[in-house]
């Protein structure tokens, strides 16, 4: 690094610091203006439910862009009838009841509307209709029956339909899938349905979320998850430990944890605990050997107790300080019956307080004490003082000689343990330190900074209609691709998005006729699937985001590498978004202290440079999942929604033992992302082809020469 870049960082870390009293006094102003404006609406539109979301996608939604989430289910077995999967959504969803008989999900049945900018539910639950929410396909699509080859097809033009104004916003379609070889009689005829699989597109609006906290996907998607068989979990977790590394995740775990920290904090709270049990033990008469409610006879023993007593009472007034109502009285009182348990149980009282007092000033038991304390002076000196130096003499052998010191409680020991652990805790600190200070250059760099229109592409200049239109590849096994990756020195990750650059690339030159540059700039983010299926809060299911140029190429070796030297660029320069992110995520306080109309038109500048998403799951493998009604889910898709200016979202599906890529994109770029979807698909497996051809070769010399 050099002295440029540190005196930037320093530049830029100094202008950001005095604009933090500016934005810590703005705060509380876009508060309260933004209470007063919702108070208004209320008062204005008293039929309405006002959402009380604040977070940049539900800012930047538009009426041609909005926020709606597809997930595609690949579920074993014969579909259900529709009756039964209504049945289902009802018990399950629709009229599920809290604890006090209420609704626990009570805009399910209502619909979604806006006035003057700001989402608001409509009271029109009494004229819900399930018909239009759980459809069940039973035609087929353009004359012939839906099968595994034209379910894209099909899926892909029932998500280009936007979802009515005029009704909740989600919806439920069932895909049958029907015998490739029967053909159809008549248009009227109904193909019977295969004992196999058939498909769940759900789509629903994300405010669904966000608006019912303890609502979860896999609520709507009538799915619940189950522990795998212990066996075959433990050896599948096995296996994939063994080769896992941080660019398994590329777009996750960005911050290493502190270990010197956390090690050093973690031994300074095991000392200070031993000492305060042992303290206990000799002090406290309700631990005391010689039995209970010893009578307090001196001074330091009264102290003591008081100590303790004092440390008791403080402890349990933390933890039962929530559970209080609020009003300070009650706090007081509880405070003082927890002061009068302490002395019933030490046997305190104001006589033993006086009686300690008159010890102490009582001459005869001051000399008593004097004597007593010259004496254990002069055994420590005959006694203690000459072992304990011998034990640091040995301790400084065994620190010299054997590299270890054997002598844990001497001040030899504890230097030698504590003293590198400091100084490696008090470099992690700088690390931190410096973090902290080059992270505005960092986030300006990533955001802001561009590559002088090298970086521009066809895609960006693409008209949005907000239609949007779906595709997903063919499932490559994950196995092959760890091995192939293995010989280039990069992981799975790294594998499969250079693969899905080069997809891009395809996809860019037969879009339009400007010329393909040799990097885009993407925003990406990682998902856990139990966020999507499973039990995971999406606060906690969704990473922070990060935004890197993404090198295209053919796929080969060279590409490999760049983009494995690109990730490990971007991972260390998004440190700062990726934790602002990740926590505007959980707790939306940027949207709390900018007005709307900034968020906005940054938003928007930020959607059109980075308008390709690229989206990474990561894998439980610890669960399987099913319906309700005990079908095994086989496979999932998870599209993330564009947002503003965004016209193609990607995401690497991890799935079991296989992988795909879901593409999800404005209706103006087809046939655009099923290009993507199909290329990705071929250099998969044209690595996976090459691999095993390279490894026939290795393995040829071999076979040759055992046979002569």
């Amino acid at each position: 690094m050099g002295i440029y870049s540190v005196f930037k960082s320093l530049w830029i870390f100094s202008v950001t610091c005095c604009l933090v009293p500016v934005i810590l006094a703005w705060y509380p102003f876009v508060s309260v203006v933004r209470r007063v404006w919702l108070n208004l609406l209320r008062w204005q539109y008293p039929a309405l439910a006002f959402s009380p979301t604040n977070t940049v996608r539900s800012i930047a939604d538009t009426a041609r862009n909005p926020g709606i989430l597809h997930i595609v289910l690949k579920v074993q077995g014969e579909a259900w009838d529709a009756e039964a999967v209504k049945k289902k959504m009802f018990e399950h969803v629709l009229e599920r009841r809290n604890k006090d008989h209420t609704l626990a999900f009570p805009f399910m049945k209502r619909s979604l509307t806006r006035r003057w900018g700001h989402y608001a539910w409509a009271d029109d639950a009494s004229n819900f209709d399930i018909d239009n929410h759980v459809i069940f396909s039973q035609e087929g699509y353009r004359g012939r029956p839906i099968t595994d080859a034209n379910v894209q097809l099909f899926l892909s033009e029932q998500s280009s339909k936007f979802l009515p104004l005029n009704l909740p916003p989600w919806q439920i379609t069932v895909v049958p899938i029907y015998q490739a070889q029967r053909a159809h009689s008549s248009f009227t005829d109904t193909p019977t349905p295969t004992m196999d699989h058939y498909y769940i597109l759900l789509r629903f609006h994300h405010l669904l979320l966000s608006d019912m906290p303890n609502i979860r996907i896999c609520d709507l998607l009538l799915v619940e998850s189950g522990k795998a068989a212990a066996a075959a979990a433990a050896a599948r977790v096995t296996d994939e430990k063994e080769d896992e590394d941080v660019q398994d995740l590329p777009f996750s775990n960005l911050i290493t944890t502190p270990m010197s920290i956390q090690e050093l904090y973690s031994r300074i709270t095991v000392a200070i605990t031993n000492r305060w049990n042992e303290f206990i033990y000799r002090h406290d008469p309700l631990e005391s050997p010689d039995g209970f409610k010893v009578r307090v006879k001196e001074l330091p023993q009264l102290l003591s107790l008081l100590l303790i007593a004092g440390v008791c009472v403080l402890s349990d007034f933390w933890r039962g300080y929530h559970a209080i109502r609020e009003h300070p009285s009650e706090k007081f009182k509880f405070f003082m019956s927890l002061v009068r348990r302490e002395v019933r149980r030490r046997n305190l009282s104001w006589e033993i307080v006086g009686d300690c007092v008159l010890d102490a000033i009582d001459p005869i038991a001051i000399t008593r004490r004097t004597i007593r304390g010259f004496f254990w002076l002069l055994g420590q000196a005959i006694v203690i003082v000459p072992f304990a130096i011998v034990r640091e003499c040995m301790a400084i052998r065994c620190c010299l000689f054997l590299g270890h010191c054997g002598y844990p409680n001497t001040i030899i020991g504890f230097l030698f343990e504590f003293i590198p652990l400091v100084f490696a805790a008090l470099r992690e600190v700088f690390e931190a330190l410096w973090l902290i200070v080059n992270a505005p250059k960092c986030l300006f760099e990533s955001l802001m900074a561009g590559g002088g229109g090298k970086n521009t592409h066809g895609i960006q200049a693409a008209t949005i209609c907000g239609r949007k239109v779906i595709s997903w590849s063919e499932v490559v096994e994950r196995q092959c691709v760890k091995e192939g990756a293995k010989k280039f020195g990069a992981s799975e990750a790294e594998v499969s998005l250079t693969m899905l650059a080069a997809a891009i690339r395809d996809a860019l030159e037969g879009f339009s006729d400007a010329p393909v540059p040799k990097v885009v700039d993407i925003s990406a983010r990682s998902v856990h699937q139990d966020c999507l299926l499973g039990r995971m809060s999406r606060c906690y299911g969704v990473d922070g985001v990060i935004c890197m140029p993404l090198p295209l190429g053919g796929g080969g070796k060279e590409h490999v590498v760049a983009m494995r030297r690109t990730l490990q660029e971007a991972r260390r320069k998004n440190i700062a978004l990726y934790t602002i992110t990740a926590f505007e995520t959980r707790r939306t306080v940027m949207t709390n202290v900018f007005t709307w109309m900034w968020i906005k038109l940054l938003t928007n500048y930020l959607s059109k440079k980075f308008c390709i998403t690229v989206t990474d799951t990561v894998e439980d493998t610890r669960r399987r999942y099913r319906t309700l009604w005990g079908h095994h889910v086989s496979d999932m898709i998870y599209f993330r929604p564009p947002m503003a200016n965004t016209s193609l979202s990607l995401t690497i599906q991890k799935f079991g033992t296989h992988i795909r890529v879901g593409v999800i994109a404005d209706a103006e770029l087809a046939p655009c992302h099923a290009d993507i979807a199909r290329s990705w698909t071929n250099y998969m497996q044209q690595f996976s082809r090459r691999e095993s051809r390279t490894s026939r070769k290795h393995q040829q010399p071999e076979v040759s020469q055992r046979i002569y």
